[in-house]
């Protein structure tokens, strides 16, 4: 069974080295199945003929996906959301205790900034740098 029509038909070719006995022979082979029919016999057996599926007496062992057979991914995604949420955490901590020791302020205070800034935007220094927005 065949669904539309054909995207796109090329040919094919048999390639041999210049000057080849062979060539004259294939080529002849080529052209006696393409006027006996033959290659259009092969071409609907292949490609129309076995597009459809055989249904027989013997049942298929595969089954199909269910969540158990794919849950081992799942928790390897989840595990490493929860990896990088914790570096992430540790990066804020330490980027504000290290900022808190250089202005010499308290550690909330420095950490309720850090947390200001990444929601709000804003600027920040950093490592001798100035990141986010500037004026």
């Amino acid at each position: 069974m065949k669904v539309g029509r054909n995207l796109d038909v090329k040919g094919f070719g048999v390639a041999t080295p210049i000057g080849s006995p062979l060539r004259d022979r294939v080529n002849l082979a080529v052209l006696m199945l393409k006027e006996s029919g033959e290659l259009t016999k092969l071409r609907n057996r292949w490609w129309y003929d076995r597009t459809e599926c055989r249904h027989g007496d013997k049942q298929d062992s595969r089954n199909e996906l269910s969540l158990s057979n794919v849950a081992g991914i799942f928790y390897i995604l989840i595990g490493g959301l929860l990896l990088a949420l914790a570096v992430a955490l540790l990066e804020f901590c330490y980027k504000s205790h290290s900022e808190a020791a250089r202005a010499k302020i308290p550690l909330s205070d420095a950490m309720k900034a850090k947390a200001r800034l990444t929601i709000g935007g804003g600027r920040d220094f950093d490592n001798g740098r100035w990141y986010g927005l500037q004026s």
